[in-house]
C-alpha cells in the first residue's frame, strides 16, 4: 500500500471528507486530492501532522512494507493512556451561545442588584445628613442595611437558579476540544460581524464611568456637606450599574465566541492555569468577602465599605501574578 491508499484509508476510517482533512492540514482541498490521487508527495511537516491526527506511525505512512496490521497494536498501547479530545458540533456552538446569551441576560440582573444594594443606604444617609429631623441616623443604617441583605438575597437567588443552566458546557471553559467542520469560520465570522458594535458599547460604558467620578472628586475638593458627598455616590453607583450591564450584554456575544474559539484567556495554556489557580482564587474571593462584612458590621460604615471589592479586584492581579511565579505558571 502506497502513501496515497494509506492516507485515503485513513482518512475515511476518521469519516473525514478531503475538506476536512485540509482544514486540519491547514492546506486547500485541491492539495489532499493531489496526494491522494499520487500527483504529489506532502512534505515532511505534513506526514508528521497526518500521523499524530490519524493515530498511526510515520513509518507506516513513508514505508510501503508495512501494512496496518503492524502498526494498531503499537498504537493502541500508545494511546491507551491519552483521554480522546471531545469534539464540538456546529449544533453544539449555537446552543452553547444561545444558552451563554440566555444566562447572561438573567444574571445581569444579579450583579446589578448588588451593585445598587447599597444605594438606599447611602440615600437615607444623605437624608439623614441633611436633616436629622426627618430620619435618624440609626434608623437610616437599619432600614438601609435591611435593604441591602434583601438585595444581595435576591441576586444569590437569580445566580443559583440561572447559573447552573449552562453546566453541561462547562468543559468548554476548562478542558481542550476541537470544534466540527465549518464551526471556526461561523464564529470568525459572527466575531468580525458584531466586533465593531460591541467595541463602541464597551467604550461608551467606560466613559460613563470616567464621568460618573467627576462628582465625587469635586465633591471631595470642594468638602462638600455629607448629604452631597452621599448623593455623588448614589449617581456613581446607578452609573456603574448601567456601565456593568452594558458589559455583560456585550460579554454575552463575545465570550461564548472567545471561549470556543480557544482565545484569550481561553487558550489551553490559560485553562490549565485557572486550573492551578483555582483554589487560590476561591480563598482570595473568601477573605475579601469576610474582610467587607466584618469592616462593615464593626465600623457601621456601610456607605464607604463598598471601596473594598474594587479594591480587592485590582488586587487580586497582584496576587494572581505572584501565585503564577511560585507555582511556576506559564500564561
Amino acid at each position: 500500500m502506497i502513501l496515497a491508499d494509506k492516507i485515503i484509508n485513513e482518512r475515511k476510517k476518521c469519516g473525514w471528507s478531503q475538506e476536512e482533512l485540509a482544514e486540519k492540514l491547514s492546506v486547500s482541498r485541491q492539495s489532499v486530492s493531489k496526494w491522494e490521487g499520487a500527483q504529489s508527495v506532502p512534505d515532511l511537516n505534513k506526514i508528521i501532522m497526518m500521523a499524530d491526527i490519524f493515530g498511526v506511525s510515520t513509518d507506516y505512512l513513508l514505508k510501503d512494507e508495512i501494512e496496518p496490521s503492524e502498526t494498531v497494536s503499537q498504537v493502541s498501547n500508545d494511546n491507551d493512556s491519552i483521554p480522546p479530545v471531545r469534539k464540538v458540533s456546529m449544533e453544539e456552538a449555537n446552543e452553547f451561545m444561545e444558552l451563554t446569551k440566555y444566562v447572561k441576560d438573567r444574571v445581569v440582573w444579579g450583579v446589578m442588584l448588588c451593585i445598587l444594594s447599597p444605594l438606599t443606604l447611602i440615600a437615607l444617609l444623605a437624608l439623614n445628613a441633611y436633616n436629622p429631623s426627618i430620619i435618624s441616623e440609626d434608623t437610616a443604617t437599619v432600614i438601609g442595611i435591611v435593604v441591602v441583605l434583601l438585595m444581595v438575597c435576591a441576586a444569590v437567588f437569580i445566580f443559583m437558579i440561572f447559573g447552573k443552566k449552562a453546566n453541561k458546557y462547562n468543559f468548554l471553559h476548562t478542558d481542550d476540544f476541537e470544534t466540527a467542520y465549518g464551526v471556526t469560520g461561523m464564529l470568525k465570522e459572527k466575531k468580525a460581524r458584531i466586533e465593531t458594535k460591541n467595541n463602541m458599547k464597551v467604550a461608551l460604558s467606560v466613559i460613563l464611568i470616567i464621568v460618573a467620578f467627576i462628582p465625587v472628586v469635586i465633591a471631595g475638593f470642594l468638602n462638600a456637606s455629607d448629604a452631597a458627598t452621599f448623593v455623588t455616590v448614589d449617581v456613581l453607583l446607578v452609573a456603574v450599574s448601567a456601565a456593568v450591564y452594558n458589559f455583560i450584554k456585550v460579554s454575552s456575544e463575545n465570550a461564548p465566541i472567545t471561549v470556543l474559539l480557544q482565545e484569550g484567556e481561553f487558550t489551553k495554556n490559560s485553562k490549565r492555569s485557572t486550573k492551578k489557580l483555582e483554589p487560590v482564587r476561591t480563598a482570595y474571593w473568601c477573605l475579601a468577602t469576610a474582610a467587607f462584612f466584618a469592616y462593615s458590621f464593626i465600623t457601621n460604615d456601610w456607605g464607604r465599605s463598598w471601596i473594598i471589592w474594587p479594591v480587592s479586584g485590582i488586587l487580586y492581579v497582584v496576587v494572581a501574578a505572584i501565585a503564577k511565579m511560585a507555582m511556576k505558571i506559564e500564561d
